[in-house]
């Protein structure tokens, strides 16, 4: 009897056991619930990474809707993070463009992309190319950006 009583007590104590394991799992599996989804409504749901203006620096030529609009345009859809969150949040914006994507409007020499968190405003810093020459024809006007440049139709005269 003595050995009955003795192995009813084991299996209670693993029993009690087994059901805080099961509890504590439980418990961690709900915490991570409310943490996945207080993570959820901060990022995609909330007001607090929306972007609430957007301000381009070093415009010659270019005007602000021209440069904002290019910069959309080579991110937007492109990536898992601006397609995840979408163009009005802060981190969908890229911090710099790629040089092929630069390459399609040449009067950009570069362009970097800052973020201000606090005033939830992106910030575009432009460096544009100073044109080295005009070369005027009957058709069109074309800026060359460096001495080697030279336009497709163009003929070399002199030495």
């Amino acid at each position: 009897m003595a050995a009955d009583f003795g192995t009813h007590i084991r299996d209670s104590q693993i029993k009690r056991r087994r059901r805080k394991q099961y509890i504590l799992v439980i418990l961690v599996v709900f915490l991570l619930f409310l943490i996945s989804g207080g993570a959820y409504w901060l990022f995609w749901r909330s007001s607090v990474f929306e972007v609430k203006g957007i301000e381009v620096s070093g415009l010659k030529t270019l005007t602000k809707e021209e440069v904002i609009d290019f910069v959309r345009g080579r991110f937007l859809g492109r990536g898992f993070v601006d397609r995840w969150f979408g163009e009005q949040n802060l981190f969908a914006w890229p911090e710099t463009l790629k040089p092929e994507d630069l390459a399609l409007l040449p009067i950009l020499k570069s362009v970097s992309i800052g973020r201000q968190y606090f005033d939830r405003t992106i910030l575009i810093k432009v460096a544009e190319r100073e044109p080295y020459a005009i070369w005027c024809n009957t058709e069109s006007e074309v800026k060359l950006k460096s001495p080697g440049d030279r336009p497709h139709n163009a003929r070399h005269i002199g030495r």
